[in-house]
């Protein structure tokens, strides 16, 4: 076995290296890539101060305003976005550079609508974040590409009315947190499509009636 002196890295049943190889974004330690575990790097991307680690980019509380663009060759899968004042209004996740994300944060970013069909090349998502914004409204249409997501959370919102339909695409849904909102009233088929659901959060809410059926 091999024993590193001081200022030594020890690669995984392997040789050693210097420390300050350890995450300086070349591979010392072959193939077990110890030196390369672990490590935050920035983004590939000009002027963007968010984190790169893995499949990840951690843009939160950057006070951004934009949603930053994705590299398409990175492959980045997660994407949070969380803490910032990004407008979606006249926003499109572009195909291009979105479709491989699975899990996307939104969360706290003062958010008061959510344009219809803006996830719809978001289609690999398992993982949605839409809590403590100031949304008041879910509209059908806005989650029905999103057959595969698993997760949503909408948490901590102003919400007081969710139109007909609106979760009918979400076939494969067992985790949904709707608490502290403005619901005052359920109605017949609110829920409709949700399949396969396990936790429904309603908790916070001002539920006064829920229609039959």
């Amino acid at each position: 076995k091999h024993t590193c002196r001081d200022g030594e890295l020890k690669c995984r049943n392997s040789y050693c290296v210097d420390k300050s190889r350890k995450c300086d974004g070349e591979l010392d330690c072959k193939p077990a890539q110890t030196d390369e575990e672990n490590c935050d790097y920035p983004c590939p991307l000009e002027g963007l101060t968010c984190v790169c680690k893995g499949d990840k980019m951690n843009c939160e509380n950057k006070n951004m305003l934009v949603v930053p663009p994705l590299i398409e060759k990175e492959h980045y899968s997660k994407l949070l976005l969380r803490g910032n004042t990004l407008n979606l209004t006249n926003f499109t996740f572009s195909k291009q550079y979105f479709d491989k994300v699975t899990y996307l944060d939104l969360s706290n970013n003062s958010l008061t609508e959510i344009p219809v069909h803006i996830f719809d090349t978001m289609w690999q998502l398992t993982y949605l974040h839409l809590g403590d914004n100031n949304l008041t409204t879910l509209r059908n249409g806005t989650f029905i590409r999103l057959s595969l997501l698993r997760q949503l959370y909408l948490n901590g919102n102003k919400i007081t009315m969710i139109e007909e339909d609106t979760f009918m695409a979400l076939l494969n849904l067992s985790g949904l947190d709707l608490s502290n909102q403005r619901l005052i009233h359920l109605y017949k088929n609110m829920f409709k499509g949700l399949k396969m659901i396990f936790i429904l959060n309603l908790s916070g809410n001002r539920i006064r009636s829920i229609e039959n059926g």
